[in-house]
């Protein structure tokens, strides 16, 4: 009966949809009443929580008057699994707040069993349960996942998933560029690229790797800008600070005794002007 049951499961679609921090307005209908399982029709996976998220309904959000009252919401509203800190535990911390809730009647067993149901039937569509030679995903070569083929899904997926936030009409470019300026600390660290939660990739490309293989034929100057998550570089070159012909900086004191703005003159300096607070309480300013 298990055979035919996972052979039916196994060709359906599988999908996991992950939530993070829960809201008060999206746990909580306009009338105040809590609703049941809201997810969509026809939704054929099971919901996630982000780490600690359900715990921060009531430790950091202070929705609930309680902890048990959390996944108690949770449930209810359409989470299946929680994930609580991400690692193996060796007590049921995670699990008591559940079962305090069911003991306060917060919670129904027949809510658990909702939950129970979508994982394990998401179990058995992956073949967990399966002998080794009717699982379908045990028989796929690793190799497969670094294919061409998947590579160059990988890179429509990336392109097609980029948000543009703002545009004046600059883009896309008429003609390929010449001269192409790049500010930013991560420029050329392509680790922040991959967020968390993700694999470890065989091979990455950074925003400036990138655009020296779309534009080969430019000339392309790299500045860090800030030591953000980067200890390359200087925060400002020294060969920047000129003013008026000469190296260094002039400075202006903001609030003066006067209360305006007093010129303090040039001052040479072969790195960044000091910047500190005068005995009024004044800040020196660069300018």
């Amino acid at each position: 009966m298990l055979r035919g049951l996972t052979g039916s499961l196994r060709h359906s679609t599988l999908a996991i949809l992950e939530s993070e921090c829960p809201k008060s307005d999206s746990i909580r209908d306009p009338s105040g009443k809590l609703e049941s399982r809201p997810v969509a029709s026809g939704f054929q996976g099971y919901v996630v929580s982000d780490c600690a998220a359900v715990r921060d309904i009531f430790d950091g959000h202070h929705f609930t008057k309680s902890q048990p009252e959390a996944p108690a919401v949770s449930l209810k509203r359409g989470m299946d699994n929680e994930c609580l800190e991400g690692v193996a535990t060796s007590d049921d911390h995670d699990y008591a707040p559940y079962r305090e809730a069911v003991q306060k009647g917060l919670l129904k067993e027949s809510d658990i069993d909702v939950a129970l149901t979508r994982l394990f039937t998401a179990r058995i569509r992956l073949g967990m349960f399966d002998p080794p030679d009717l699982a379908p995903y045990a028989k796929i070569d690793p190799k497969l996942l670094d294919s061409p083929r998947h590579r160059s899904l990988a890179l429509k997926l990336a392109n097609e998933s980029m948000v543009l936030l703002k545009n004046d009409g600059v883009l896309p470019l008429k003609r390929a560029p010449w001269k192409i300026a790049v500010v930013g600390p991560l420029a050329d660290r392509p680790k922040p690229l991959l967020g968390n939660y993700n694999g470890q990739p065989t091979h990455t490309v950074s925003v400036l790797d990138g655009l020296r293989s779309e534009y080969p034929g430019a000339r392309i100057r790299y500045e860090p800008g800030t030591g953000f998550l980067n200890d390359v570089g200087k925060p400002v070159p020294d060969s920047l600070l000129r003013f008026g012909g000469m190296a260094g900086v002039r400075a202006l004191l903001l609030g003066g005794a006067h209360g305006g703005a007093e010129r303090l003159g040039q001052r040479e300096t072969a790195g960044l002007a000091h910047r500190a607070l005068d005995p009024s309480g004044c800040r020196l300013a660069a300018a």
